[in-house]
């Protein structure tokens, strides 16, 4: 039996079908928006730094009530003062060994705190700010970039103390308590905290600080307290071959040079400063061992005939003493040269720079060509943050260039 459809029928079919169509795109694309949304605020909530990447503790279990010692972090001493005041008030807020928070936020904010995000912004581990997120209150957006955006900036270290306090509390609400420093960056890392990948150095990082500084052994001489830090050898102990006779003598010639070129050249393996080290333009490439050599061939003193780089300026200064004569620390001063390899050195290994007054730790002033991704001009920076993690784990090497 056949039967028929009206022809009313046959013309509402179409049209409730491309209805129902229209109707499941909007669905769709409500859906698919509530997933944007939930991914823009998932990527609002996860930092993008490089030495670790807190998550924004939004607007849930947040904590309150931090109170701390405020200090002025202008040395390592204050720094370190800080940063024990934070982990012992976290700590106790949290559930977390202070010893830990402590150990963590030097794992972030590197041996002496001397970042300008650290001391301007009240920032002690890179936590990024974007617009929407719900963040403590009374925080802002901070001065400098970072790699998710812009650092946040808070009026005091209490404020940062709460933010980063209630960071740590949603981030360990589903991990348990870690039994180790090992146990307890693997469940920051498994809990999305952070972005690096190099967990082993955080980890160094955290141990570095709690056998150096969390039972008060921050008292240790500069040139000691490199040591410490980095494990490496400070070059105290140099012998005949590589010692230095202990007179300071400022070299204002090597440093008259260096400063010509402040905010000049762009970083680059390429060197055309090099080669065109009489005449240079200021818009010529260089790295941190090129900058050096130009100043120190300019200044008139032995360099190699090509340019060198970290490892052979560190074999040299330790071994065949043709250009640099390793010195102590505790003798190194302003146009003496610091060297930092970490392994083989070279390229992201090493960094070289031109100290620009008496060594006093990794607060001392140097000019150096890159140390800083945000700048490729030459700059001038303190030893902690130019060099930043290549001091732990690294080999710091002290040097005095030969005059001609």
């Amino acid at each position: 039996m056949v039967v028929k459809i009206p022809k009313v029928v046959k013309f509402a079919l179409p049209v409730v079908g491309v209805i129902l169509l229209i109707f499941i795109a909007i669905i769709g694309a409500f859906a698919g928006n509530q997933v944007i949304q939930q991914q823009q605020q998932d990527n609002c909530d996860t930092e993008e730094t490089q030495t670790a990447s807190p998550v924004s503790g939004g607007k849930k279990n947040k904590v309150k009530g931090i109170k701390v010692k405020e200090y002025k972090i202008t040395n390592q001493k204050t720094y370190i003062a800080q940063i024990k005041e934070l982990g012992k008030a976290i700590g106790k807020k949290i559930g977390v060994r202070p010893a830990w928070v402590f150990a963590q936020l030097y794992a972030e904010s590197g041996p002496d705190g001397s970042q300008p995000v650290n001391r301007k912004d009240h920032n002690l581990s890179g936590m990024s700010w974007s617009p929407g997120c719900g963040y403590a209150k009374g925080t802002s957006r901070g001065s400098g970039g970072s790699e998710g955006g812009w650092y946040r900036h808070y009026k005091n270290f209490a404020e940062f103390g709460a933010d980063y306090a209630t960071t740590l509390r949603n981030d360990f609400a589903k991990t348990g308590k870690p039994r180790s420093v090992s146990d307890y960056v693997n469940k920051l890392k498994n809990a999305r905290y952070m972005a690096t990948s190099d967990i082993g150095r955080y980890k160094t990082n955290m141990r570095t600080a709690l056998n150096n500084f969390w039972g008060g052994k921050s008292t240790l001489s500069g040139a000691v307290q490199v040591a410490e830090d980095a494990g490496t050898d400070t070059g105290e102990n140099c012998g005949s071959n590589g010692g230095d006779d202990g007179n300071f003598k400022a070299s204002g010639d090597i440093l008259k040079e260096a400063k010509k070129w402040l905010h000049k050249f762009h970083y680059s393996y390429g060197r055309s400063a090099n080669a065109h080290w009489k005449h240079p333009s200021s818009n010529d490439t260089t790295d941190c061992s090129g900058f050096v050599w130009l100043v120190l061939k300019r200044a008139g003193y032995k360099v190699p005939s090509s340019t060198w780089a970290t490892p052979s300026m560190e074999s040299d200064a330790k071994g065949s003493h043709k250009w640099l004569k390793r010195i102590s620390s505790k003798s190194a001063g302003p146009g003496d040269i610091i060297i930092v390899n970490q392994g083989g050195g070279g390229g992201q290994s090493g960094h070289t720079a031109i100290l620009l007054e008496k060594y006093k730790g990794n607060s001392t002033k140097i000019i150096e060509e890159g140390g800083d991704s945000r700048y490729d001009r030459v700059n001038i920076r303190t030893i902690g943050y130019a060099f930043g993690p290549l001091l732990h784990g690294g080999r710091t090497t002290f040097a005095r260039p030969h005059k001609k």
